[in-house]
């Protein structure tokens, strides 16, 4: 039996075995026997459970081509396996195993002590290397090595969950700070560098979305457009979307029409105007606001999103660049148009007005007065 140098180091980095026992009994592990004779495979079993109890969830090949396919669909913690099983050959199954999974800690077996098998047990990184006959003296150690790694990296993973959870919840804060930031210019620009480093922000260039909310009363459900605005001919029976959006070159309603800016932006306030109960609004809105947040940002994965002020939320949407092409403008619109319906499906009894500003540098942006 032989350990590499890695196996060796972290046996030192790991003491006081009798602890180690302590923790096994509160986790489970995924452990892998792969050989073709059944009392080799009978003798591990009852090894792992008079040593480990019911701590491990063990599954048995005595294949290579089932070894392969069950490695895929078990993902094991740890894998015992016999290097001389037919349609083996040699250590190539551990290659393949390693190649989609590259946490499991390999043991290898043979019944012949040759030099090769451990030269390349080292060369691939394995824990360890046995000759059969497998005795409890040799399997055990190695097995509370490989469970006490297996221990060590699940309590680092978990302790990178609980540091991820806490960013996470910290991360509205940190949105609402800059959000907040644009109402003081001074500040803003000042702190921008700052809140860009912890939001991950790589852009330059973003645009103001502003999302206004209330209740509106049954006769304003559909607004229509002035009968001398719209497409030709007048029609005043067309309705406005919910979303309203205008720019420099064109304006498009959701309602798969095109109207001219001033016509759009009348909507838009007609819309607005008609709003009601925004305290009562406000308060709906912010009882769910993480559900309201995750909306946002499964439309608008980039978005920073502000605290509820009113019946407002300001968004900052970093962009790329400055200029946009109709095209990606029209796309934008799309989405703020599939934004306005999912969150009017979600919070029942509210209707939101979405409105987008140009593009602008990020030290630039100002809020919308």
């Amino acid at each position: 039996m032989s350990f590499t140098k890695k196996s060796v180091k972290i046996i030192s980095e790991i003491s006081q075995a009798d602890q180690d026992r302590k923790k096994w009994r509160s986790q489970m592990y995924k452990i892998l026997l792969a050989d073709n004779e059944g009392v080799v495979l009978d003798a591990l079993i009852n090894m792992i459970h008079s040593h480990f109890h019911e701590n491990c969830d063990i599954r048995v090949s005595k294949t290579a081509l089932y070894t392969r396919t069950l490695a895929r669909k078990f993902v094991p913690d740890i894998a015992i396996i016999n290097i001389q099983m037919p349609g083996m050959r040699g250590f190539e199954v551990v290659r393949e195993i390693r190649s989609f999974h590259l946490k499991c800690i390999f043991i290898t077996v043979s019944a012949s002590d040759k030099a090769f098998y451990h030269t390349e047990s080292k060369n691939l990184n394995i824990l360890a290397h046995i000759t059969k006959p497998l005795f409890r003296e040799k399997v055990v150690p190695v097995l509370e090595t490989a469970i006490s790694m297996v221990a060590h990296s699940q309590k680092r993973q978990q302790q990178n969950r609980m540091v991820q959870e806490r960013f996470d919840a910290a991360v509205p804060v940190v949105e609402h700070g800059l959000i907040n930031q644009l109402f003081f210019p001074d500040s803003y620009a000042k702190s921008l560098k700052q809140y860009k480093t912890l939001l991950g922000i790589s852009q330059n260039y973003g645009r103001i979305v502003t999302i206004t909310f209330g209740e509106l009363p049954p006769s304003a459900d559909e607004p229509h457009a002035p009968a001398d605005a719209g497409e030709p001919g007048g029609s005043s029976t067309r309705t406005a979307s919910a979303t309203v959006r205008q720019s420099d070159s064109f304006v498009q309603s959701a309602a798969s029409g095109s109207y001219d800016r001033a016509a759009a932006r009348a909507l838009l306030m007609q819309k607005k105007d008609a709003l009601q109960n925004p305290v009562g609004s406000a308060v709906h809105l912010q009882k769910d606001y993480m559900k309201f947040r995750e909306t946002v940002l499964e439309n608008l994965p980039q978005a920073v999103t502000g605290p509820v002020m009113g019946n407002h939320v300001l968004l900052i949407v970093p962009c790329w660049k400055e200029t946009e092409t109709s095209r990606e403008y029209s796309a934008f619109l799309t989405t703020l148009d599939a934004l306005t319906e999912t969150l009017e499906d979600i919070f029942e009894g509210l209707s939101f007005c979405i409105e987008a500003a140009p593009v602008a540098p990020l030290a630039e942006l100002q809020a919308p007065i």
